[in-house]
This record gives structure tokens, sequence and C-alpha cells, in this order.
């Protein structure tokens, strides 16, 4: 199944595409969650993440530059994350899809704001609670996707 890419994904990924340039946010963020209870669709913003682990090991991930790129391929945009670790050593739950959110100026924003880009799945529902730690690899918007 492919990502579902929000309204704030397109606009986000149009942004990105100017003149020739693609231009990395100042703040991406990733994390885990069940898209099966938060039903994310195309009007869904960061608010909607309602389902992530338990414990107080886990947290949303800021990953560094190389964790993650951004491109524009034969007229489609492609964002590829690999190698993001999460703790998940108290978790007591299942995630069963990924999100990927960034920060910056929506139409009808005053300032930046965190905004929900895109979710996918990941590849089965993974038990957290028997987990010390998990890392989300290949992950993404690929050509085809969307």
């Amino acid at each position: 199944m492919a990502p579902t890419v929000t309204d704030y994904g397109w606009e986000y990924f149009m942004e990105l595409a100017g003149p020739g340039t693609i231009t990395k946010p100042t703040t991406l963020v990733v994390g885990l969650h069940r898209d099966s209870d938060d039903n994310i669709g195309d009007d869904s913003d960061i608010a909607a993440i309602q389902s992530e682990p338990d414990g107080s090991d886990y947290q949303r991930q800021t990953p560094d530059a190389t964790s993650w790129a951004v491109a524009f391929v034969n007229g489609r945009f492609q964002m590829v994350l690999d190698g993001i670790p999460f703790q998940t050593g108290d978790a007591t739950v299942s995630a069963a899809s990924y999100f990927v959110a960034a920060e910056f100026q929506a139409s009808g924003d005053s300032s930046a704001t965190l905004h929900l880009l895109l979710s996918g799945p990941l590849e089965g529902a993974i038990d957290l609670s028997v987990l010390q730690s998990y890392t989300l690899n290949n992950a993404g918007l690929f050509d085809g996707d969307g």
C-alpha cells in the first residue's frame, strides 16, 4: 500500500520543487503510529496522529540530513527515509505505520508550523513490546506512489 500524502504534504512538496531546487526543511519529524486507528486522509494534520507508542522511551525523531533525501524525478516527488532509530523498550503496543511531518509556513499560516506530510505502512505490524529498539529503513514516498 502506498503512503497517504496529505494536502499539507502536497503543498510542501510543491514549495520544495521551486525552480530546479530542492531545499530541506529546518525541522523534519518522523514517528510511528497505527493508521488503522488514526485514519489519515488528504485533509489530516499532525493532530490526527493519536496512536503513537506508549512508554517513556519512545520519542518522535528529528533525523539529520544524512538519514533522508528528497528529489523530483520523472515528474514525481520522492522522499526516502533510512536508518531512523526509535527506542521502544517500555512500549506495550504495536505500530503498523510511520508518519513524516515538517515545520513550514503553509498557506494560511502566520508562521512556520509542524504539519503532517505523509503516513505510510511499515512492513506489517511491529510488536514494540518485545523490542528494545526499532529502526525505520527504506520508507517514504517513491516514484509511482501517491
